[in-house]
């Protein structure tokens, strides 16, 4: 059974990964600019940031996974400069 901070990792990671798919679905489909369109953006960028930085924890914790941190530190750098 994984450390009780490894399994709240994996469900910040996964939680953040599927609100960031739910905001940017609905980021993509509402008029740009608009009220709903700003919040769901700053939701996606948020949740992603979340995460990306979860993968990078779980990347080290777990072995032989030491490939997410790289994959983390270059989503987060796409969602931030994006």
């Amino acid at each position: 059974m994984p450390h009780e901070l490894t399994l709240v990792a994996f469900i910040l990671h996964i939680g953040g990964g599927t609100i960031g798919l739910i905001s940017g679905t609905v980021a993509a489909i509402t008029p740009k600019g608009g009220g709903l369109h700003r919040r769901a953006g700053i939701v996606f960028v948020v949740s992603m940031l979340v995460m990306a930085a979860f993968a990078c924890y779980l990347g080290t914790v777990i072995p032989e996974q030491l490939v997410n941190v790289v994959i983390g530190v270059f989503a987060a750098y796409l969602v931030a400069t994006g």
